[in-house]
């Protein structure tokens, strides 16, 4: 490549922060091992000085030089928090996805910045709701929520879900939005689950099952993991942590015909995929419905549902 490739950025890989920057003589890349997908607040603090960075998360630090040559940032453009314009194409498909969560006490140079008063153009910003603290789920409880079709929609022509959690279990349900009296799964569904220890979507639009899943990494070793599930019409699409795989179904139905709640942590009632058994055991974070932000108690559809602190 020709020209200046000079750059400075902080990203979140693997549920850790990165940072990266060039100065002319190569990236250096910092990463510290502390987990920050975990709903909690994290301060993170990064120093460049000359070819020498350094990454403090938590009170944690990692240091790196550049290798000999030049130590000067020559950039001259404006500073992007929260992602860049057409990030995958901009960044060699490195990175995919601009930052979802919260951030505050954003400081550069001393210079506190008020990230909505001093932005030149903010989009898709919004004062901060926040997630609330990871739960934890026992295997004892399957928990309902409202879906849109609750609130009128006859049926879902794309859906969408996020979390993030961790588990020891090989074999467990994080998601299911279905119909009831169904167990031998003929009619509509889509689910999120853990089988053979790696994360599995499935889901039938009326003409048969459709399969995604990433086999090159287990997320049975209860370290946090963040998966993000959308579909659109006969397409579907998986991410976890920096994985991605993709699936289509074949049928002619493009739409999701379900009358039922959503549920998190299990299956209403035993099916010929799942029974009681395999109610979710760990930990659970970080949860959006269809780009909306779920509140696990407040949001419930029963009273009184309580989760132990993780």
């Amino acid at each position: 490549a020709q020209g200046n490739q000079d750059f400075l950025g902080i990203a979140i890989v693997n549920n850790r922060v990165q940072f990266k920057f060039n100065v002319g003589s190569g990236i250096v890349e910092i990463v510290v091992d502390v987990i920050v997908t975990d709903g909690l607040w994290h301060k993170v603090k990064v120093d460049r000085r000359g070819a020498v960075g350094e990454l403090t998360v938590d009170g944690t630090t990692q240091t790196k030089r550049a290798l000999p040559g030049a130590s000067v940032l020559n950039v001259n453009g404006n500073i992007y928090i929260g992602g860049i314009p057409n990030i995958a194409a901009n960044t060699a498909n490195h990175y995919t996805e601009d930052y979802r969560g919260c951030m505050k006490n954003f400081i550069i140079d001393d210079f506190v910045v008020n990230l909505q008063s001093t932005a030149i153009n903010a989009v898709n910003t919004k004062p901060c709701q926040d997630y609330g603290a990871p739960a934890r789920f026992d295997g004892s409880k399957v928990v309902r929520y409202l879906s849109d079709v609750n609130n009128g929609l006859r049926a879902f022509r794309r859906n969408s879900l996020r979390l993030t959690f961790k588990t020891r279990q090989s074999k467990t349900v994080l998601f299911w939005l279905g119909n009831r009296n169904d167990t031998q799964l003929r009619s509509d569904y889509i689910y999120a689950a853990v089988e053979e220890g790696v994360l599995t979507i499935r889901y039938n639009l009326g003409g048969g099952a459709t399969t995604a899943r990433i086999l090159t990494l287990r997320v049975d070793d209860n370290q946090w993991h963040t998966i993000d599930v959308v579909r659109n019409l006969t397409n579907a699409r998986l991410h976890v942590d920096h994985l991605e795989t993709s699936a289509t179904s074949l049928q002619q139905q493009q739409e999701l015909n379900v009358a039922e709640y959503l549920y998190l942590g299990g299956v209403p009632e035993n099916n010929n995929a799942f029974t009681r058994e395999h109610n979710f055991n760990g930990c659970m974070v970080n949860v959006e419905i269809n780009n909306k932000i779920l509140q696990l108690s407040d949001h419930a559809v029963d009273s009184n549902v309580v989760f132990p602190m993780c």
